[in-house]
């Protein structure tokens, strides 16, 4: 969140494809290792999870929405006709960018077993518990960063992550 708000789309789509690089590869080297272990003969590994691709596909999916999601709320919220105030604005987004990661990735990752219902009332809740925890440091943070030399909050096209848009409107 806050690498998008200083830094801008093309940081924050580096971070996010690392961040989903590295959850599509340690599943790929976990079954890599237990294809080893089966392969010769040893014991499984106990302390390596066996990956699961239904829940690996769904943190990558919804790692990647939760981003899409962040910057078009951020940059929508941040629009001077709504005069959504900084604090707010900050705390709809943050909660959002959690609740559709409940819902995306228990969804994706649970639909249709029975534990659903229940994993995904007590993730929103903790969600929520979280958010009104964290927000005051964030928005401390956030006013810390926009106050140093240099570092202002941008408002940006509401799909400058996706796009290039940003970038190219200030080379030009």
């Amino acid at each position: 969140f806050a690498v998008y708000i200083f830094d801008g789309p093309r940081a924050t789509r580096s971070a996010i494809s690392t961040i989903a690089g590295v959850s599509v590869m340690v599943p790929l080297i976990a079954a890599v290792l237990h294809l080893q272990m089966r392969v010769t003969g040893n014991e499984p590994l106990a302390y390596v999870p066996v990956p699961d691709l239904r829940i690996n596909a769904s943190s990558v999916f919804t790692t990647v929405a939760d981003l899409i999601f962040l910057a078009v709320a951020w940059e929508y919220l941040g629009k001077t006709k709504l005069r959504v105030r900084l604090w707010l604005r900050s705390y709809i987004t943050l909660l959002g960018v959690m609740w559709l990661d409940v819902l995306l990735f228990a969804t994706g990752a649970f639909l249709g077993k029975p534990e659903y219902l229940n994993i995904m009332k007590g993730t929103l809740l903790s969600r929520l518990v979280i958010s009104v925890f964290a927000f005051p440091f964030f928005y401390l943070y956030l006013n810390w960063q926009n106050r140093k030399v240099g570092a202002v909050i941008q408002d940006r096209p509401i799909l400058a992550i996706l796009r290039e848009v940003a970038e190219i409107k200030m080379e030009l």
